[in-house]
């Protein structure tokens, strides 16, 4: 509604429908046939794979940058001499950020959780109706 740009002139007093004139029809999972359903399986199958890839972008300079600034302490201490402080900084260091990274990478998200649930109940239909892809 902010989108209307009215100017006071719009009074409305009980329901009011929009219709946008698209063609969407929207079909529950279990009305689809069976070549819509692998259909739809492979599309969600095409977004995990596109949600995952994004997530890598996204969190790559930050991998970058903490790896840059964990070889620079490490470079510092190796430089005045305390090697035990090295070895610990960089072997600390390379255990974080390698437990970050798997955690935060491989963790999903709501959208992959919804995408995971609906190509699961894609496969419970398809099995019950005991198709062989």
């Amino acid at each position: 509604m902010r989108d209307f740009n009215n100017k006071g002139r719009l009074h409305i007093e009980g329901d009011f429908n929009i219709n946008d004139a698209s063609n969407n029809d929207y079909k529950l999972l279990i009305n689809c046939t069976n070549d819509e359903l692998l259909h739809e399986k492979i599309f969600r199958n095409e977004n995990l794979k596109n949600e995952f890839k994004e997530k890598i972008r996204s969190f790559l300079p930050i991998y970058v940058l903490f790896t840059v600034l964990v070889l620079l302490f490490a470079l510092c201490a190796f430089l005045y001499g305390m090697s035990d402080l090295f070895t610990f900084i960089f072997g600390a260091s390379s255990v974080l950020t390698s437990s970050l990274s798997v955690y935060l990478t491989f963790e999903k998200n709501e959208f992959e959780i919804q995408e995971t649930i609906a190509i699961k109940s894609i496969d419970l239909i398809l099995k019950s109706r005991r198709f062989k892809e």
